[in-house]
């Protein structure tokens, strides 16, 4: 982490949120239009993605938007819980990262997530990794590709509905009963099933696991 070597200017007592956001666009540029419009305490590229340090979530909307809208740059962004110290910066990473994760796992229309914003990231961290290995050993997912993780969280978004689904996700009914049945194939579950629903939410979380 080539940041943590720049960034111990930061105090004990300054606190923070981390926020990694990942575009298609190069990192560099974005950097550059943002230090022109807004003070950030703190901004650096890491693995093409771009890191912004800052005390204050409010500016972070701006920051967001003006990505979005001004920009015109898709963006998602995961950041970490308010964070104290230089001694608690990697800490900030791996979760706003870990957020990062879950933005692409919650659907299409999901720009941002916070790590521990959700009750249900409790939950998961409660579970020991063994636990969750034998789990993944009875309920084998390793075939379902990136459409299928995100066919199944948008159904699920969408509370098991066929035609509000098929609208989320820019598909044709068939194409999507399609997806469903394929999906039931590969792994034995049946997501337009409640308790297979649940499941699959589970298990596709502990693959993201907080």
């Amino acid at each position: 982490m080539k940041f943590i070597d720049e960034i111990n200017v930061i105090n004990e007592n300054y606190e923070y949120f981390l926020y990694v956001i990942k575009s298609k666009a190069k990192s560099k540029e974005i950097k550059n239009n943002l230090n022109k419009v807004f003070d950030i305490d703190y901004i650096f590229i890491e693995d093409e993605s771009l890191l912004i340090v800052l005390n204050n979530i409010e500016i972070s909307k701006d920051i967001v938007d003006f990505i979005n809208t001004e920009l015109m740059y898709p963006i998602r962004v995961g950041y970490s819980k308010y964070t104290k110290g230089i001694n608690n910066i990697k800490n900030a990473y791996l979760q706003a990262k870990k957020a990062l994760d879950m933005v692409y796992l919650f659907g299409v229309n999901k720009i941002a997530y916070g790590y521990g914003k959700n009750k249900i990231d409790d939950f998961i961290s409660s579970f020991s990794d063994e636990q969750i290995k034998k789990l993944n050993n009875h309920y084998d997912l390793s075939m379902l590709n990136e459409d299928d993780v995100l066919t199944i969280n948008v159904f699920i978004n969408c509370n098991l509905n066929i035609a509000l689904a098929s609208r989320e996700l820019f598909l044709h009914r068939n194409t999507l009963i399609y997806r469903l049945d394929r999906i039931q194939r590969t792994t034995n579950l049946d997501v337009r099933k409640f308790d297979d629903a649940l499941i699959l939410r589970i298990l596709l979380l502990f693959k993201y696991r907080l």
